[in-house]
């Protein structure tokens, strides 16, 4: 397994920035962990670089249709225009493009932070909620969302502000 990890890991790390807009070291866990388990499902062909690279690419688009993701893009406020968006591909691309950017950037942050922001931001929780869910005092809860947002706030400060 260390030698995937050795021969693949650039590989497997340029997939998940082409496929997701950023880094996600719990993505290449992911990806890994997978082909950990699959290695002895692989028959060797000489192909092995297409095999993990088809596995990541697999596990990229699951990644955008798991539950996470798909309630974090429905909270995510879009600026509506007086047009059809259906009909405009060009509003429907940017869209999506800034989504991805948001979801890169909330990805980025250290898990206690995106922990703590994903359960407030996406899941609306209360301070308290999220407090005992992780087993930590609110004043906790509450230092990590404020550096969860100004981190977030530096890392976004290209998109207009309405655009958040």
């Amino acid at each position: 397994m260390f030698n995937l990890v050795d021969k693949y890991s650039k590989t497997v790390r340029k997939i998940i920035r082409q496929k997701t807009g950023g880094a996600n070291p719990d993505l290449e866990q992911e990806i890994f962990f997978r082909l950990w388990q699959k290695q002895e499902q692989y028959v060797d062909q000489g192909k092995e670089r297409a095999w993990v690279c088809i596995v990541a690419t697999n596990i990229c688009r699951d990644y955008f249709k798991s539950k996470f993701v798909v309630h974090a893009c429905k909270h995510v406020d879009m600026p509506r225009d007086v047009t059809d968006e259906r009909q405009n591909p060009e509003i429907k691309f940017t869209q999506n493009e800034r989504q991805k950017i948001i979801l890169a950037a909330v990805n980025s942050l250290p898990r206690k932070m995106r922990q703590v922001i994903v359960l407030h931001e996406f899941e609306y929780m209360p301070l308290d909620d999220i407090a005992k869910r992780l087993n930590v005092p609110v004043g906790t809860v509450k230092s990590r969302l404020f550096s969860a947002r100004k981190i977030l706030a530096q890392r976004l400060c290209f998109l207009k502000p309405n655009e958040l």
